[in-house]
């Protein structure tokens, strides 16, 4: 049987680390199969504010996006989206960062103009409108609900969470 740890504290009071309930689960007679980490493959996404947005002088469809990642300094990043305004909340993929999809994010630079990091769609999270409202839209997936800005993506997704297989 598998279940959420996330559900299972819905029920009782949990206060240790996942590893020591399953070794404790063991000791009073209930054999763990497996224990499975929710959102390994999304490493250094975090909800961010489109503080400015500016064209890109060496293109015609690329935007300059500062954004706030509920840091001291902005974070530019160069997207080709076209509908993201300032002010919306987004996922962002820093330098350094892990998608669903299997892609790999680094800072660099696009037509001359450094970008640190890049606005996610729902697809490059690998979402479906059944696991986030918006998130088969074209473009950059449109955060819905309030969020400060630096909040994990996974936890914005209910991916913080490990799933724990009693057998």
């Amino acid at each position: 049987m598998k279940i959420s740890l996330n559900q299972l504290k819905s029920y009782v009071e949990i206060n240790v680390p996942v590893e020591e309930l399953c070794d404790r689960m063991v000791m009073a007679g209930f054999e763990v199969e497996s224990i499975e980490k929710q959102g390994d493959n999304l490493v250094n996404v975090v909800v961010a504010r489109i503080a400015e947005l500016a064209p890109h002088e060496n293109s015609d469809h690329l935007q300059i996006c500062q954004m706030d990642i509920g840091c001291d300094e902005l974070v530019q990043i160069v997207t080709g989206a076209q509908n993201i305004k300032e002010g919306d909340l987004v996922p962002a993929a820093l330098n350094d960062s892990h998608l669903p999809c299997g892609a790999h994010i680094m800072s660099g630079k696009l037509r001359g103009v450094e970008s640190h990091g890049m606005l996610c769609s729902g697809e490059e999270l690998c979402l479906t409108e059944a696991d986030y409202e918006g998130a088969s839209v074209y473009g950059i997936l449109i955060l819905r609900d309030e969020y400060a800005p630096g909040t994990d993506m996974r936890e914005v997704l209910g991916l913080d969470d490990y799933i724990i297989d009693f057998k």
